[in-house]
């Protein structure tokens, strides 16, 4: 099966998506809002700014390896590499974007195709420590919005790849 793209548009420069000229709520924003208001309480802007563009560039690190089979300059791109193929994940898509096509947009930052109608859909993380309970919350979403836009599609399991400098390790939420 082939993979239904959506409508939607994603503006990365602003964080938005828009269907038309209608903006949809992103899930990383509403869980932020109303699931986790306080996770970043106590860390300074400029820190989670710092933090936010380092993780920025991880993630094209290792969409680029995907991608073009580009060997990364970083450390935790190269663990990303190391996991993708001790574990056999065939990328099916990056930041692929889902949505329920009314009110919420979001993308995933990998989808694992398993079998013909079967996905395993991961998230990069690469904060401090890894948030399990955070990433089952936003996966759980993804899972949800990915099935409704693919309607033959199956999600089978849902990971956080995190990577931290040396550390590299996937764990399913």
């Amino acid at each position: 099966m082939n993979l239904v793209k959506s409508k939607v548009t994603f503006n990365q420069e602003a964080h938005t998506y828009l269907l038309g000229d209608v903006q949809l709520q992103g899930i990383t924003g509403l869980l932020g809002r109303r699931v986790f208001p306080d996770k970043y309480k106590e860390v300074p802007e400029s820190i989670l700014r710092k933090a936010a563009e380092r993780g920025s560039y991880i993630h094209e690190c290792c969409e680029l390896a995907d991608a073009l089979g580009v060997i990364p300059e970083n450390e935790e791109a190269r663990g990303y590499i190391s996991l993708r193929d001790t574990h056999g994940l065939q990328v099916e898509e990056s930041e692929y974007l889902v949505s329920d096509e009314k009110h919420f947009a979001t993308c995933i930052d990998k989808v694992f195709r398993t079998g013909d109608n079967t996905f395993h859909l991961a998230d990069i993380k690469t904060t401090y420590k890894l948030d399990a309970e955070y990433v089952r919350w936003q996966l759980s979403i993804n899972a949800y919005l990915f099935e409704l836009q693919n309607k033959d599609a199956k999600v089978d399991a849902l990971f956080a790849i995190w990577l931290r400098g040396d550390k590299a390790e996937l764990a399913e939420v």
